[in-house]
C-alpha cells in the first residue's frame, strides 16, 4: 500500500516466548502493560481506513496481545491505539 512497515515490528516467536516467561515469574499479575498497539478485541475499527482490505492486515502480533490479556491479571494498560 505505499505505507512504510518493516517485519522486525511484529514481534517474533522468541520475543512472545520470553514475554510470557517474564509474565509466568511474575504469576501473570502487573500493574501496568504498556504496548504499541491494543489486543485484537479492542482494535478501534471504527477508525479503520476504508481503502484497505482487513483480510490483507497481518493481526498477529493484536492476536497474541489477546492472549497475553486473558491470561494476566492487571490493573491498566496502556497502548497507542
Amino acid at each position: 500500500m505505499g505505507y512504510n512497515w518493516y517485519e522486525s515490528e511484529q514481534p517474533n516467536e522468541k520475543t512472545k516466548i520470553k514475554v510470557k516467561n517474564i509474565l509466568k515469574k511474575l504469576n501473570n499479575k502487573v500493574d501496568i502493560i504498556l504496548s504499541h498497539i491494543c489486543p485484537y478485541k479492542y482494535l478501534p475499527r471504527e477508525m479503520f481506513l476504508a481503502g484497505i482490505d482487513q483480510s490483507t492486515v497481518d493481526y498477529s502480533t493484536e492476536y497474541f496481545l489477546d492472549q497475553i490479556e486473558e491470561s494476566t491479571n492487571y490493573i491498566l494498560w496502556y497502548c497507542n491505539k
